[in-house]
């Protein structure tokens, strides 16, 4: 069974601690977006992809979804549920 995509929007402590605890089952596979490229720098190496992100932008972070969630399910014929937290 494939992973479970997950976007996680903020990279402070929190969304660290979500996005490690999430890696580290296996069971999802997260991207952590933040505006500041700083905090994504700062974020515990982890298994887990960090990306910037303005999500003040409505068209940055549409596609920035498109494109890590309903993306891959279409082209790989996933059919596994998507989450957005």
């Amino acid at each position: 069974m494939a992973a479970t995509r997950l976007v996680l929007l903020g990279g402070g402590k929190i969304g660290d601690a979500i996005a490690d605890l999430l890696s580290a089952t296996g069971d999802y596979d997260v991207i952590v977006h933040d505006r500041d490229e700083g905090v994504l720098e700062r974020l515990s190496p982890g298994t887990y992809e960090r990306r910037p992100l303005d999500v003040g932008d409505p068209a940055a972070l549409a596609a920035a979804l498109y494109l890590w969630l309903a993306e891959p399910a279409l082209t790989e014929g996933n059919d596994e549920p998507v989450a957005v937290a």
